[in-house]
């Protein structure tokens, strides 16, 4: 199995969007990791939608073979390019290398369903994310509304996201008006759907 570790310029782990570094663990045997390669790359965050895309197909083709990414946030087209590529993804903030077995044993571990923790893109190129923040709360109680979106609002342009909540954050309605965005929330049930779009877009 091997493992790829994203670090930054400052040499900390980071996220892909905004990572300088890729670090190749390979696990040897008896949960013995060992660092096998370090590759630099560069420019992610600041690539349009359009080059993002491409450049992200072609980092994916390096990492052929990684079985499981590290690295603090992986958000809309990061991780929708790294899980169809069939990489596990984890979260961390600190990295040592003995965490990488307990890393391991835990991704392939058989789930009973998958929960998406970040917003999909229903069809690609479409710029229409879905998410059930519901459901990934109740799959992840330490995770959080914050912690999910504001990497996803950072780092991915979108025309419209979709998002079913069970209660909206109150943090949401000033950090949507700081971002230039408007929403409109109706109620399914007990859930509520907000739709979350551009304001100078039209929402049908």
């Amino acid at each position: 199995m091997k493992a790829a570790v994203i670090r930054g310029a400052d040499g900390k782990i980071s996220d892909l969007l905004y990572g300088t570094v890729v670090e190749i663990f390979h696990n040897t045997g008896s949960n013995i990791w060992e660092k096998v390669d370090t590759w630099n790359f560069t420019g992610l965050d600041k690539l349009s939608s359009k080059e993002l895309r491409p450049a992200l197909e072609r980092l994916t083709e390096k990492l052929a073979g990684v079985d499981l990414a590290v690295g603090t946030s992986f958000a809309g087209l990061v991780c929708q390019s790294l899980t169809r590529a069939g990489i596990n993804l984890c979260l961390m903030d600190d990295f040592d290398p003995e965490c990488l077995s307990e890393l391991a044993e835990a991704a392939i571990a058989p789930q009973a369903a998958p929960v998406s923790m970040v917003p999909v893109e229903t069809e690609p190129g479409s710029g229409l994310f879905e998410l059930d923040l519901t459901a990934a709360l109740s799959y992840d109680p330490e995770s959080s509304s914050k912690k999910i979106l504001r990497p996803f609002f950072n780092q991915t342009p979108f025309l419209e996201l979709r998002l079913i909540f069970d209660h909206i954050p109150p943090w949401l309605g000033p950090e949507l008006e700081k971002r230039g965005l408007q929403a409109m929330t109706t109620k399914t049930g007990t859930n509520y759907l907000t739709r979350i779009f551009h304001s100078n877009l039209k929402c049908t």
